[in-house]
């Protein structure tokens, strides 16, 4: 976690030589930002492909199509696992070696995404992951890229603006589509550590990554966030986070500490800052009566 590597500002490395695919999955999306966003992939020579989990089309393929991006429509089959499962088979099939994995609220901007890129030439041979650098509240952190970027190894990130090596992605298995939803990105980066590939942040290359509609309450000095997610993510919440916690709590006991500590916080916050909590309890309880059945895929 410790372990840094700083890269020069003046780096001569051509960045565009590996082909690069970008995968966006969308629900319900802006599509201007959307637009914008492809925009910006196209002009540092990257494919893409919108991959639309909307129970009825957002767009259609000419819309993407009209946009320089491939389009498929996947109805939110298997969740954001089997978006992003869908999106490296495409990559797979064609021999594209990286893989950028794209939230549709994450911003894609060249002062981040291009540093990305030029930096996979200074990864190690066992490198699976390079992510941005995840700014959740950009009026406390801000977005400045301007500065010295390391990088700085890591046991797990989320999935956005993620660069995946088609490789190790193939080697672990793919994306646990039985989880839906929800731990997807944390189990594939703890599996690919388990594989023996290791999992890398671009420090100083800042990407937005809002987390929702999230506020913060301060209870004795202390910030405890809430979400507002709506009752059917407290389902697979409740499902997923002891499951992949429990999986991992061995060789990852750490992990498995801070995602029980992260579960008790945002379940404390839902019952006293939140709307709606009689069905979000409802869903909750179905969730961890799922888990103790052995019950996957999409919630119920």
């Amino acid at each position: 976690m410790a372990f840094e590597k700083r890269m020069s500002s003046d780096d001569s490395v051509h960045w565009g030589t590996d082909p690069w695919m970008a995968v966006f999955v969308l629900y319900r999306p802006d599509m201007d930002a959307v637009e914008r966003n492809l925009a910006v992939v196209r002009s540092l020579g990257g494919a893409a492909l919108l991959v639309d989990n909307t129970p009825e089309p957002a767009m259609d393929a000419s819309w993407a199509l009209a946009r320089g991006a491939e389009f498929l429509f996947n109805g939110n089959r298997d969740g954001i696992a089997g978006a992003l499962e869908e999106g490296f088979l495409l990559a797979e099939s064609r021999g594209t070696p990286w893989v950028l994995t794209m939230d549709q609220d994450s911003e894609v901007r060249s002062e981040w995404l291009e540093p990305l890129l030029r930096e996979r030439a200074r990864l190690p041979e066992d490198a699976g992951i390079l992510s941005a650098d995840h700014v959740v509240d950009v009026a406390k952190d801000g977005l400045d890229c301007s500065g010295e970027k390391r990088l700085r190894r890591m046991r797990d990130v989320m999935a956005s603006g993620n660069l995946v090596r088609t490789a190790a992605w193939k080697a672990v298995g793919g994306f646990d589509r039985s989880l839906f939803i929800d731990q997807v990105d944390h189990d594939f980066c703890l599996r690919l550590g388990k594989a023996g590939f290791s999992v890398w942040r671009l420090v100083g290359a800042r990407m937005r990554h809002p987390l929702g509609a999230a506020t913060c309450h301060e209870i004795c000095g202390l910030c405890l966030r809430s979400y507002h997610r709506p009752p059917v993510r407290w389902y697979t919440i409740s499902r997923n986070f002891p499951r992949v916690a429990a999986r991992h709590c061995l060789r990852y006991p750490k992990f498995a500490c801070r995602e029980v500590v992260h579960y008790a916080e945002m379940f404390l916050a839902m019952l006293v800052f939140e709307e709606d909590r009689p069905a979000k309890l409802r869903a909750a309880a179905r969730g961890f009566r799922d888990l103790l059945l052995g019950r996957s895929g999409a919630p119920r």
